[in-house]
């Protein structure tokens, strides 16, 4: 709509109308944004109408060539080829005098002289004449040099009249030739108004944004002294207090847990060697275990405790059986201390002790976190803390959004001030008075 003002409001005033009367204009003014489309048309009227008369005369006389162009055109082709030219070279000269005509006619129907006398009007005029009889020019270059040859006189009036034409728009490029770059600048001045106008609007999308993500983060940090004081009433109630002893309860069965599966592994370190080398001839094809055999070796090499629940003693005896008939190649002292560990193992009992208190931890743990589940306080407080923590990254996703909105505005900002500073500095140049944009 802007756009639509601006060209049609303004530039039929600014080029196309009579000046009424002269008035008197203040040396400098200072204008909103806002104000400038209604100041420029206010202002536009009488700017360049000096020049006018001038082009007004000349779309006369511009019209009388083409007229002329016209009647010489019909001479050329009522023309005859001479009478004595060859048939060959006559057939060429009448192909090439119709494509001259051809061509003539295009220019005819494209050169219009426009009904209105301004300026800006005059020089898209000047700019696709010139357009126009060159692409004139160039489609017949060639054709001119038959049409000169067998119709001398008639190409010389078309020619002469082509000539004119272009003399005239020559003198359209001289009369606005002075006042060619004020009104360049003049031209643009609507593209640059809706350029601002873009950015103020752009600038009023992002402080919308600000203030939703401002409200959104107001709401978010509301919701999270809401959800905090709640949590601090769960971690305060009796209910609570049940079950943090319960989780204690858990952790310290965890911790004596451990311990004996660090007693279960340290039982099996001495006997690490000899398990590797069954390990490597089972791999290898060198000895092939039993599946039982070998699920065994598999627990006790990658965690000890898990391997209590198998026939651990059996697996013992087929180990001590390897390291005696010496097929797992252990040195003397190395075998002989592997073969006694086997036996204290066997005889001490301590691995059955260490499966019965091992099953006893994992029996009682199991019992409490049963009693903890079902404790509702513990889900309740559980939630909250998922609620807060997920709050929190919305809050801290806010924040970024709205800083990043922030730092779009300042930017958009600082082209405003840039924008509107170039296009006083344009309006200032167009009508010669001292612009300035305020707020």
């Amino acid at each position: 709509m802007l756009l639509f003002l601006i060209h049609l409001g303004i530039i039929d005033r600014l080029f196309g109308k009579k000046k009424e009367k002269e008035v008197p204009v203040p040396t400098g003014v200072s204008l909103t944004f806002d104000e400038v489309p209604a100041w420029m048309e206010a202002g536009s009227r009488g700017i360049f109408s000096e020049l006018q008369p001038q082009i007004q005369q000349m779309y006369g006389e511009i019209q009388e060539v083409l007229e002329d162009l016209r009647e010489s055109r019909a001479r050329l082709e009522d023309a005859n080829i001479i009478e004595d030219a060859p048939k060959r070279m006559a057939k060429a000269g009448d192909s090439n005098k119709g494509n001259l005509l051809r061509n003539l006619d295009i220019l005819l129907e494209k050169v219009a002289v426009p009904e209105d006398p301004g300026i800006s009007g005059t020089y898209r005029f000047h700019q696709e004449g010139l357009s126009i009889m060159g692409t004139f020019f160039e489609n017949t270059a060639r054709s001119q040099q038959y049409v000169k040859a067998f119709f001398p006189a008639e190409y010389n009036d078309v020619m002469g009249n082509l000539s004119k034409l272009n003399a005239m728009f020559n003198e359209l490029q001289r009369i606005h030739g002075d006042v060619k770059d004020k009104l360049n600048v003049y031209e643009n001045l609507p593209e640059t108004i809706a350029s601002i106008g873009q950015i103020l609007e752009d600038m009023g999308d992002r402080r919308k944004a600000i203030g939703n993500y401002g409200d959104r983060c107001d709401h978010l940090e509301s919701d999270l002294v809401d959800q905090r004081s709640r949590l601090d009433d769960v971690l305060s109630s009796k209910e609570f207090a049940e079950a943090q002893q319960l989780e204690d309860s858990v952790g310290s069965l965890e911790k004596d847990l451990s311990e004996i599966d660090a007693t279960i592994r340290a039982q099996f370190t001495p006997l690490s060697k000899a398990f590797a080398r069954m390990q490597k001839q089972d791999e290898s094809g060198r000895y092939r275990m039993s599946g039982a055999s070998r699920s065994v070796l598999d627990a006790l090499l990658a965690d000890p405790s898990s391997a209590m629940d198998h026939n651990v003693s059996a697996f013992l005896l087929e180990v001590k059986g390897r390291v005696a008939d010496g097929t797992l190649g252990l040195k003397d002292k190395k075998k002989e201390k592997t073969l006694e560990h086997i036996d204290k193992l066997q005889d001490s009992g301590d691995l059955v002790s260490l499966r019965e208190q091992r099953g006893a931890y994992l029996s009682e743990i199991e019992q409490v976190s049963q009693q903890l589940q079902k404790l509702a306080i513990y889900d309740e407080k559980t939630s909250l803390e998922r609620s807060i923590s997920h709050c929190q990254k919305m809050l801290g996703t806010g924040k970024q959004d709205q800083v990043s909105e922030k730092d779009i505005l300042d930017t958009l900002a600082e082209e405003y001030d840039r924008a509107v500073v170039d296009l006083a500095s344009d309006l200032s140049n167009v009508f010669d008075r001292k612009v300035r944009i305020v707020e």
